[in-house]
């Protein structure tokens, strides 16, 4: 007897929200690009996360990486591209 009265009355909070849905199109419209916005910017930054953080290296051990740079006493002139030399290379 419960259940038939709590699935009466979804039904009548369903029909009265796709009326109030047609009758205010524009206050619709900008609710469903709203969620749609929203929606999509949690799925782009999580999965941006997820292969930045969550999803381990491609690599087989990850773990004996290592980042190598060479400093320089006298940097190049601001716009000079410079091609390594041979003691760059390893």
């Amino acid at each position: 007897m419960r259940t038939t009265h709590s699935l009466d009355a979804a039904r009548q909070d369903l029909a009265l929200g796709f009326r109030l849905f047609v009758r205010h199109k524009l206050f619709s419209v900008a609710a469903v690009l709203t969620l749609a916005l929203g929606v999509g910017a949690n799925s782009a930054v999580f999965a941006i996360l997820k292969a930045a953080l969550l999803q381990p290296l491609p690599y087989n051990n990850p773990s004996e990486l290592a980042m190598l740079w060479r400093t320089s006493e006298h940097p190049p002139a601001r716009g000079i591209n410079t091609v390594p030399s041979q003691g760059d290379r390893l």
